[in-house]
């Protein structure tokens, strides 16, 4: 799937299935993402798999917002693990409106960054929900 293909909750429902397979390989074979896959778990417990797009870079949890059914990668949580220091990384970026092969308009794009301890990602997440307007809509349906 790529920008600007029409989606479905059903079709953003399977995706989150098959992202948390794919960090479940990760972890069965030794990588330490354990705090990405009970993000993915606690997302999709909550409902948030029927709103949001997931993705990932290397080793790291993309969240975006479809826009008007479609993916959309403007609005991009990055969610990673900081293995030297224990801790989970927060990084959101908006490119609305940016030219995105342009690094100075790159380097604006960044809106807000956490790092939180392993145990806390869940929390941060809800956090960084209330702390982002553009993701302040975006409520749970629990199941």
């Amino acid at each position: 799937m790529t920008e600007g293909d029409n989606i479905t909750s059903s079709d953003l429902t399977q995706k989150w299935v098959d992202t948390l397979a794919f960090f479940g390989t990760l972890v069965d074979n030794g990588h330490k993402l354990r705090p990405i896959r009970f993000l993915i778990r606690h997302l999709i417990d909550k409902g948030y798999d029927t709103k949001l797009f997931p993705g990932s870079s290397l080793y790291d949890l993309l969240i975006s917002i479809p826009t008007d059914n479609k993916i959309n990668y403007d609005k991009t949580l990055r969610v990673g693990c900081d293995q030297l220091h224990n801790t989970v990384v927060f990084k959101y970026s908006d490119t609305t409106g940016l030219n995105k092969n342009d690094s100075d308009s790159l380097a604006k794009a960044f809106r807000w960054t956490d790092t939180c301890q392993l145990t806390e990602v869940n929390d941060t997440f809800e956090y960084f929900l209330t702390q982002v307007d553009s993701w302040a809509t975006i409520k749970p349906s629990v199941k």
